[in-house]
């Protein structure tokens, strides 16, 4: 799996994770919330239904009231006869324990009351003044009851008779338990700030009765007379608990209604409903992660590391590597990777037709061009080679014009060299000739005349072939300067052909420079910049070769100036003998009688002459085989120029 794929994955996993937990606490909390509400509405519902049992309570008592009356009751039962019957009709008629009645006469005497009976005082005198009555009453020995208090009437004349009242204790815990079947909720009856009857029960099932009532509730319900909902702990269970004040006959609040719902089935699927949300959504993740992990690996992973692959073969130079067989997409992803063929391949063309150019040039032959447009950056390298083949072709013209003037310069130079040894050969025969003939000067001083004459001749032939000879040494000194300043241009030129090198050094150093801070997109120009490199350290190499073989040639040639120098001395000096040999065969004519002595002269002045010929005809020698070595350099230097094509 490559990097991106693990950050993209990562990053989606997180979010994903983050989405999910706000989810999971947006919808948990959302349910709590709704719970809460429900609970707490279940509470209202537990105190409506709660105030109105107590309703039908009294609706009940009143109904067991209008049935007695409405039947009648023996009228003996007010006088205090037959009370069983009234005893036994109230045992049939009452249906709960905490079920109390009496009956009085006008004056509001107890004429009958059941056994529990137990009220300290009534208010029913007041039906005999008025409308029959009925609600919630205090007393000092019951503290919270529901009555109903109304006339008796005579059946027989509809004459009212006395009065009745019918009563419950609100301690009794049946209807509560009924509500409680019906709402679900917990239901209490407060008289005051203390739990009178409640359906609460603790774990031995006792009821939590004549439990107080919190301070901040009894302040708002009974006191402010306000509905109060909020949550309390009872009996070690958190409740959601609804008060709501309870008045009695005259209006006065004498306590309150209470409806509790328990929060721990609520808390307990709260709790499993997190759990279950919980692992629903690690399962969610897993499979989601699953899922994009295969489409990112297909969709990112894969494509990434085709294109970081054919990047890779960019970067190390192998760009000759068959093209992917990837089906990249016609994303951006694809759209990279494709680019990146384009790339290379336009990378392959450009680096094929360099190596064609400097393969070229490795071979002597400056005139390709390239065969291909050159874009962007690229457009540098077609006007460095450009400037290249058009630097190079001029110096290797005027390399090539200086060689074939070295070459005719050495030629001239070999021509007059051995015009100047076969001149020399003569001389020698001459002065071996002159030699014989003063040698036989003693014998022949008879025909002194015919021979002076005829040495005379000789030595004005010799006299212009040494002119000659010295014109030619003349010539061949002036061809020798000329070789030489043709040698110091080709060092000119050398030096411009090393300081192109150089140069050519420099950009490619720059080019490695621009490739580095090209990051990976130069990796493939930094070859070329290396190539340029080599080609410009190639071109040092040559460039010094040559100016090597420049300065030996140049060295050559001044040893050659030397010796046509020496040998033009030599000449003069040949020419002034020579004279001087012309003067003393006139002397031989004019003064026959020193003829011995001048012999003798003649014959010392012979041998050095010797000497020095001997001396020219080497010297001669030593010159031809310069011309001859300096017309081969020459003619090397020509030929490895003619490889160069420009």
């Amino acid at each position: 799996m490559s990097k991106i794929t693990k950050k993209i994955l990562s990053i989606v996993t997180v979010a994903l994770v983050i989405m999910v937990a706000i989810v999971v606490t947006v919808s948990v909390l959302v349910s709590k919330t709704h719970s809460d509400q429900v609970l707490v509405s279940q509470t209202s519902v537990g105190v409506g239904v709660l105030e109105n049992d107590v309703t039908v309570q009294i609706d009940r008592l009143k109904g067991i009231a209008l049935s007695w009356g409405g039947e009648g009751v023996d009228y003996s039962a007010l006088t205090g006869k037959n009370l069983d019957k009234v005893t036994k009709r109230w045992e049939e008629s009452k249906t709960s324990e905490y079920d109390f009645a009496c009956i009085c006469d006008l004056g509001g005497q107890i004429i009958w009351k059941s056994d529990n009976y137990n009220l300290a005082s009534s208010r029913i005198n007041d039906v005999i003044e008025g409308e029959p009555i009925s609600g919630i009453f205090t007393d000092e020995n019951v503290e919270l009851s529901v009555q109903y208090m109304g006339p008796i009437t005579f059946n027989d004349t509809g004459e009212i008779v006395g009065m009745i009242l019918m009563g419950m204790d609100l301690r009794e815990f049946g209807y509560l338990d009924s509500v409680k079947t019906q709402t679900g909720s917990e239901v209490s009856l407060f008289s005051g700030s203390k739990r009178y009857s409640t359906t609460i029960a603790d774990e031995t099932g006792a009821r939590a009765v004549d439990t107080q009532m919190e301070d901040n509730v009894a302040k708002t319900v009974l006191q402010d007379g306000n509905l109060y909902i909020g949550q309390a702990v009872i009996l070690g269970q958190n409740h959601f608990v609804n008060y709501q004040p309870m008045k009695d006959y005259d209006g006065n609040i004498v306590g309150a209604y209470f409806s509790g719902m328990s929060s721990a089935s609520s808390d307990a699927s709260f709790r499993n409903m997190v759990l279950i949300s919980s692992l629903l959504s690690v399962a969610v993740l897993v499979v989601v992660d699953l899922i994009l992990m295969f489409f990112t690996k297909k969709l990112v992973g894969k494509p990434i590391l085709e294109s970081n692959r054919i990047a890779e073969e960019m970067r190390t130079g192998q760009l000759s590597t068959p093209d992917s067989t990837f089906n990249f997409g016609n994303d951006e992803i694809g759209q990279f990777a494709r680019k990146l063929e384009e790339a290379k391949h336009t990378l392959r063309d450009y680096i094929g037709d360099i190596s064609r150019l400097l393969s070229m040039m490795a071979g002597g032959d400056f005139s390709g061009e390239p065969s291909r447009e050159y874009i962007g950056d690229f457009e540098q390298i077609d006007k460095s080679f450009k400037q290249i083949r058009s630097n190079l072709s001029e110096i290797i013209r005027h390399i090539s014009s200086s060689a074939d003037s070295v070459r005719n310069g050495a030629e001239q130079m070999s021509d007059g060299t051995m015009k100047l040894a076969e001149g020399t050969s003569k001389q020698a025969a001459s002065i071996e000739t002159l030699a014989d003939a003063i040698d036989k000067i003693s014998e022949q001083i008879r025909f002194n005349t015919e021979n002076a004459e005829k040495a005379d001749n000789l030595s004005k032939v010799t006299a212009d072939r040494i002119t000659n000879q010295d014109r030619e040494i003349k010539n061949m000194l002036s061809a020798m300067e000329e070789i030489k300043n043709r040698s110091n241009q080709i060092s000119v030129i050398i030096k411009t052909i090393e300081d192109i090198a150089f140069q050519t050094n420099i950009l490619s150093l720059n080019a490695a420079i621009e490739a580095a801070r090209a990051g990976q997109a130069g990796k493939g120009f930094a070859v070329v910049a290396d190539e340029v490199r080599n080609l410009a350290s190639k071109s040092a190499e040559a460039a010094s070769n040559t100016n090597a073989l420049i300065t030996a040639t140049i060295d050559a040639v001044n040893n050659g100036a030397e010796i046509a120098a020496r040998t033009a001395a030599a000449m003069t000096e040949v020419k002034s003998f020579s004279e001087q040999t012309a003067e003393y065969i006139s002397r031989i004519s004019e003064a026959s009688a020193v003829q011995s002595e001048s012999v003798r002269r003649v014959e010392e002045d012979t041998d050095q002459i010797r000497a020095v010929t001997e001396q020219n005809s080497s010297t001669a020698e030593e010159s031809a085989a310069s011309c001859e070595e300096l017309t081969g350099m020459s003619a090397i230097l020509h030929n490895e120029v003619s490889k160069l094509k420009a």
